[in-house]
């Protein structure tokens, strides 16, 4: 029946990862139009990002199989500038936070955004491999919480 759609195996993937990076796009112009602290843009896009992986807990199988993906001529591309721009965006926003003395960090905000996009990652594979006992949303938002609360108790 899929086949109706698309002619091969490559084009499901394509359409996939589409999709798959569409939800930055907006996510990512949503918080650039809010008029609020960058810590609460991390803090929305966190929210946001648990909630759409709740929803759609298959997506993650798509976050665990970058390698292959980057590895497959016809998803290549997008993989590489999808996950660039997720990390180029969240970078912005640290260094936002940053240069307002919102976080106290002796790093850019490329390696923060890093943290944070390892985080999912990890979050991710806990929940494929282990019987989770809470949410990927309320999983991530423990370790984000713990994790943000450190920056900025070191706040100057």
């Amino acid at each position: 029946m899929i086949y109706k759609c698309f002619t091969n195996t490559d084009e499901i993937l394509v359409e996939v990862v589409n999709l798959y990076f569409r939800f930055d796009k907006g996510i990512f112009s949503t918080l650039e139009s809010r008029n609020i602290t960058n810590l609460e843009k991390i803090k929305m896009y966190v929210d946001n990002y648990g909630t759409y992986y709740n929803n759609y807990f298959s997506l993650s199988a798509i976050m665990l199989q970058y390698e292959e993906l980057l590895h497959n001529t016809n998803t290549r591309e997008i993989v590489q500038q999808g996950f660039l721009e997720r990390r180029e965006n969240l970078a912005k926003i640290f260094d936002n936070a940053i240069s307002n003395g919102e976080i106290k960090a002796d790093v850019k905000g490329e390696m923060l955004a890093d943290n944070l996009l390892g985080m999912f990652i990890i979050c991710s594979l806990n929940r494929r491999v282990m019987v989770m006992s809470r949410s990927f949303k309320d999983e991530i938002d423990i370790q984000y919480s713990k994790w943000i609360e450190s920056l900025c108790n070191n706040k100057v």
